[in-house]
């Protein structure tokens, strides 16, 4: 099964794209807040989009980064964990993207 449209497709890459981002130290606070919204925003989509294909793991996984990356309840770490967070986040969207598109 690929990604079922190409709305799912893009919501993926653009996670990934901006977790991988956020990585590095310099950025100004309005671009992680930035990053919150798109990994929150995609998430919520993944999530729903997964669940009606009753793909249960994959949308219970997107509904935790949802949650980690909700920007009205803000989670708060140190900016060393949340570069580990953001880089096993992106790997995650990642390998989701490529397991999705073999199923």
């Amino acid at each position: 099964m690929k990604p079922k449209n190409i709305y799912q497709t893009i919501t993926l890459i653009a996670s990934a794209t901006f977790l991988f981002l956020a990585i590095p130290n310099g950025w100004p606070y309005g671009f992680y807040q930035l990053v919150r919204w798109i990994v929150f925003v995609c998430g919520i989509y993944n999530t729903y989009q997964l669940g009606i294909r009753e793909k249960y793991f994959w949308a219970s996984a997107f509904a935790f980064l949802t949650i980690l990356y909700n920007p009205f309840a803000p989670i708060h770490f140190d900016k060393s964990v949340w570069q580990v967070i953001d880089f096993l986040a992106g790997v995650f969207v990642l390998v989701g993207y490529y397991k999705l598109k073999k199923e």
